[in-house]
């Protein structure tokens, strides 16, 4: 599409891949969110009061999932010796960061700054894709899928002032998040993503019994 020059088909496909990036990650980061105790407690219990840190971090890739490909679009139009200088910054960046903030902050200083620096070179990286190639991310259809996340998230919230366990508290949100938000984004008119994402599921689980189902066949010991 770049070398024909379909900066309609660009803005189209590049629009397309954002929000279904974007939709995903929402999901993965409302579950890792709210299972963090969970997931720590799968370490040791001397990091469940750590657990904040995990979202903290989660937020930051989140919010540079919201440009959608820019990293991508930004190598395949041949720009790649400006994303090396984007890597070296967000690096060098980062390294800064945690210099200043884990003296003052510790291990949430640590996540501060790696979520900080990645955040602010990955606005840069959307600019850039819009100023040199002319395309971006559909803010529209972004915003319906945030909306979905938030909607989805305040019954989990809620649960929080229940009192339950932290441990228990974090296995019901989580499944609370998972199952509302995909009937959220149904609601709030991504049909066709749901659907395409079930189906999706679905042929991936059937192909999967099928390969096991051929090797049962050829292996009786499997």
């Amino acid at each position: 599409l770049i070398g024909r020059g379909d900066q309609a088909a660009m803005q189209a496909l590049y629009a397309r891949v954002a929000r279904w990036i974007y939709a995903l990650y929402l999901l993965v980061f409302g579950a890792i969110t709210f299972a963090a105790p969970l997931a720590l407690r799968t370490v040791g219990d001397r990091y469940d009061d750590y657990w904040l840190v995990v979202p903290i971090l989660a937020f930051g890739r989140w919010l540079n999932t919201a440009g959608g490909p820019a990293q991508m679009a930004l190598l395949m139009s041949g720009r790649s010796r400006l994303e090396f200088l984007n890597n070296l910054a967000i690096n060098a960046a980062n390294l800064a960061l945690n210099y200043v903030l884990i003296s003052r902050y510790g291990v949430y200083g640590a996540a501060v700054a790696t979520a900080t620096s990645l955040t602010f070179f990955n606005a840069a990286r959307i600019v850039e894709v819009r100023w040199l190639i002319g395309i971006g991310p559909n803010v529209r259809e972004g915003t319906r899928v945030t909306l979905a996340g938030l909607l989805a998230a305040v019954p989990s919230v809620a649960l929080a002032f229940v009192g339950f366990d932290r441990l228990v508290w974090a296995g019901l949100a989580t499944g609370c998040f998972v199952l509302l938000y995909p009937a959220m984004l149904y609601l709030l008119g991504l049909r066709d993503d749901v659907r395409a994402a079930w189906n999706a599921v679905r042929e991936g689980w059937q192909a999967w019994q099928a390969r096991r189902a051929a090797a049962g066949a050829t292996d009786p010991l499997s």
